[in-house]
């Protein structure tokens, strides 16, 4: 199968062959700096959302980032 896109939180130089970076090369799209939101009653599939910053002293976060079956 192709063109599956799914979250990766290992190193970027340990990516699968067969698997890119969806960094916009190697035909990816670029979803550098976004986030999965499920499609439903608010969001449909091909909806994209203004960005949205949250601040605050007590948060924590977990980078992750999206590769791409070729």
């Amino acid at each position: 199968m192709k063109n599956i896109i799914c979250l990766w939180s290992g190193a970027v130089i340990d990516i699968l062959a067969g698997w890119a970076l969806c960094d916009g090369n190697n035909g990816t799209p670029d979803l550098r700096d976004r986030f999965v939101i499920g499609a439903g009653g608010t969001y449909s599939p091909d909806d994209t959302a203004a960005s949205t910053v949250t601040t605050g002293a007590n948060l924590s976060y977990y980078a992750l980032c999206y590769i791409m079956k070729l």
